[in-house]
């Protein structure tokens, strides 16, 4: 018994697989670099309104409301930040776990005249 396994029929395949994986990993890395950078300003506005509440004479022109309305704006930016996070590098969900490839492969094996083993 002789069998012979070609592989071209996937080579196509396995380009398109492969250009679709680093395009995807390109967008992933943008969006943690644009969250990173984002997060990171965040946060320098929140230490900008941390010194403006200390120093509270200094910044006489910046009213209690006004620092309050800055908390919770700086306060839900963090929030949809973390959350963008927690989804750009996967920590909420589990990984979807498939069967291995394989349990797809399914194998037949061919007498010379042309029945199947195992009929």
């Amino acid at each position: 018994m002789s069998s012979k396994v070609t592989l071209e029929p996937f080579k196509g395949e396995t380009k398109l697989v492969e250009g679709a994986a680093v395009i995807q990993a390109g967008v992933r890395l943008t969006h943690r670099t644009d969250i990173s950078r984002t997060r990171r300003l965040a946060m320098t506005l929140l230490a900008e309104l941390e010194t403006q509440t200390a120093d509270r004479k200094a910044y006489k022109d910046i009213g209690t409301p006004q620092r309050i309305d800055g908390v919770k704006k700086l306060a839900d930016t963090l929030k949809t930040l973390v959350g963008l996070e927690r989804e750009a590098y996967s920590l909420d969900s589990a990984p979807e776990i498939d069967k291995p490839v394989i349990d797809k492969i399914r194998v037949t094996f061919i007498r010379p005249d042309g029945s199947r083993v195992g009929e």
